[in-house]
């Protein structure tokens, strides 16, 4: 299958299903290049899955590789039991080993081929599934519907296929798929939306799937336009953003210490920066303070490090503070062509963008016993990427610090209140992912200063429903 992105090719899909004696192997390998600057070189990113299952469709193990950086990461499960699977995740030399308990009814590839077929194609068919991500561990609920069969044109001709849509309810992302497939269930075209481009499989010929790639910038879409800039005095202050959403869907924003969201109308969200007050988060669980595969705050080298940036500080506050500035000053070339790299391996390469940054200050965190996590969202620029006045995809850091979720971004030279959170997690790439992914479908229509509303209710309340949050026409209140 050839991939591209509004047109213009960016890799390719190899899928390969082999039928073997009692059980089904499917492999399929996912390369795309694409652009994240137009001032660095195209990062190139591979994903490689092997999944086995019986001739009835039960899970029997599976294996993933990714490739986005310097190390590659990789799992690897084997069925141990009746539910349980064994699993072996590895970033870089580091390798972790846990058992699973399979989630019930979860398939994988083929089971959920086999599925498709068994529901057949009747148009307003509805049922759900639950598929298996080998790249994640995790399961997605999948909402099915048959919409009809259609003929759509391939590369290599017209075919008549079953057009299928696939939603995934309770996500805030770009969260539906079309896929058209034959009456065997094989898929022979996807479309979905991604960072304001309409991503396509279709499947060709080899020779058509290898042609050249064409360069294509993510970002063009990605960044939000202001008409006019922020200056540095209103940015340290509270600010009150109000986005348009489309299409409309559930809020691809997250409340937390920091931030308030609220909803007007049927698209459009208020935003609210303000000063960290207690409570609006749930404090902090032990996964927040942990090692995991991507933060690897119990290596000896981060833990030396953390204990180098924080000298003789004892409080949290002065620990957190310093850890910051460290990792600000440590990181020494920005790398945009990393796709995304572990604590360990920035903390020996001493490169990369904002991820790095963030990933590497939480695990320094972590390492001294200061709960943190990898916040995904939008911060204010004068100038990115050829364009002026626009808020940006970023990525840096929470720590809880004095009984508050506080934020900390060592990738600028401060935090301020243009950033918006859109998502939180604990470092792992596809949680990232899933974080920027409905940026382009986003708007701002207004930003206005806002209220330290830190310790009590806002003293401005949300417009009268049936006025026009924007005060007027789309460009005229302060924003696109």
């Amino acid at each position: 299958m050839t991939a591209t992105l509004d047109g213009r090719k960016v890799g390719y899909l190899h899928y390969q299903r082999s039928n073997e004696p009692n059980r089904v192997v499917t492999r399929s390998t996912l390369q795309i290049r694409f652009a994240r600057t137009h001032a660095h070189q195209p990062l190139e990113i591979r994903n490689a899955i092997r999944e086995v299952e019986s001739t009835n469709g039960e899970p029997l193990g599976f294996s993933a590789r990714t490739d986005m950086s310097a190390e590659t990461s990789s799992a690897k499960g084997t069925r141990s039991g009746k539910d349980r699977f064994r699993i072996r995740v590895e970033v870089g030399d580091r390798a972790r080993d846990y058992l699973l308990t399979w989630p019930r009814d979860a398939l994988l590839n083929d089971g959920v081929r086999k599925a498709i077929v068994a529901h057949g194609f009747a148009p307003g068919t509805r049922y759900s599934l639950l598929r298996f991500d080998a790249s994640s561990q995790s399961v997605t609920r999948l909402q099915m519907q048959v919409v009809g069969p259609e003929s759509v044109e391939l590369p290599g001709g017209n075919r008549q296929l079953f057009h299928l849509r696939e939603t995934r309810p309770g996500t805030r992302s770009s969260d539906v798929t079309d896929l058209w497939v034959d009456p065997q269930g094989d898929v022979l075209k996807i479309a979905m939306p991604l960072l304001g481009f309409r991503l396509e499989l279709l499947a060709c010929s080899e020779a058509c799937a290898m042609q050249p790639n064409q360069d294509v910038n993510i970002l063009d879409h990605a960044m939000v336009m202001l008409p006019r800039p922020l200056p540095k005095a209103l940015r340290d202050r509270p600010l009150r953003f109000t986005f348009r959403v489309h299409p409309a869907k559930e809020s691809p924003f997250i409340s937390t210490d920091v931030q308030i969201v609220q909803r007007f109308g049927r698209n459009i969200w208020i935003v609210d920066t303000v000063m960290p007050r207690k409570g609006r988060e749930a404090p902090p669980t032990a996964a927040d303070i942990a090692p995991n595969d991507w933060l690897q705050s119990d290596a000896p080298a981060i833990q030396a490090l953390a204990g180098k940036a924080v000298g003789k500080a004892t409080s949290t506050r002065k620990r957190m503070m310093l850890l910051t500035q460290f990792v600000r000053s440590y990181i020494k070339q920005e790398g945009a062509s990393v796709g995304y790299a572990s604590a360990l391996e920035t903390l020996h390469d001493r490169s990369g963008d904002c991820t790095e940054y963030a990933v590497l200050l939480a695990a320094m965190a972590r390492a001294q016993k200061i709960p943190a996590r990898v916040v995904t969202g939008l911060v204010y620029a004068d100038r990115y990427n050829g364009q002026d006045y626009v808020l940006i995809p970023h990525t840096w850091v929470q720590g809880w610090v004095d009984g508050v979720w506080r934020e900390y971004d060592a990738a600028l030279s401060q935090y301020d209140h243009t950033h918006i959170a859109m998502d939180v997690g604990d470092g792992d790439p596809w949680k990232y992912f899933s974080g920027i992914s409905a940026l382009g479908s986003i708007d701002l229509l207004r930003v206005n200063p806002g209220a330290n509303i830190g310790e009590g209710r806002p003293q401005f309340p949300l417009p009268s429903p049936g006025t026009n949050p924007t005060g007027g026409s789309r460009n005229g209140g302060g924003g696109r």
